[in-house]
């Protein structure tokens, strides 16, 4: 399962007219995952299916952090490494969270 720019700009369309929040397709060892929230850019995420992404958090008392940017996600700073944090943990201010992708720069998420 190979997209190119134009099948991504149609996908994202249909989920527009649709109204869907979050699409996520596994074939032939590759996965391909968007999240449209709010009118901001679509997420996407693209990978060779290696393991399962964990399911959306449920519901938690406290408050949500959002990155202030678009890019790809990283729980940990290795693949084999521990992440950063858990869904649900609870995090001092300035503590990193995560790491985010974007332009080619890897850039550390603080709570």
């Amino acid at each position: 399962m190979k997209f190119d720019l134009d099948e991504l700009q149609r996908l994202f369309a249909v989920l527009r007219e649709q109204n869907v929040s979050e699409f996520e397709q596994q074939s032939e060892g590759e996965q391909v995952r968007v999240v449209m929230q709010n009118g901001s850019p679509p997420l996407v995420a693209l990978s060779n299916a290696t393991s399962v992404l964990p399911p959306p958090p449920q519901a938690v008392d406290g408050k949500v952090i959002t990155s202030p940017l678009v890019g790809t996600f990283y729980r940990a700073a290795t693949p084999e490494g521990t992440p950063y944090v858990d869904v649900g943990a609870f995090v001092r201010k300035g503590q990193a969270v995560c790491i985010v992708e974007a332009m080619k720069l890897m850039n550390e998420i603080e709570s």
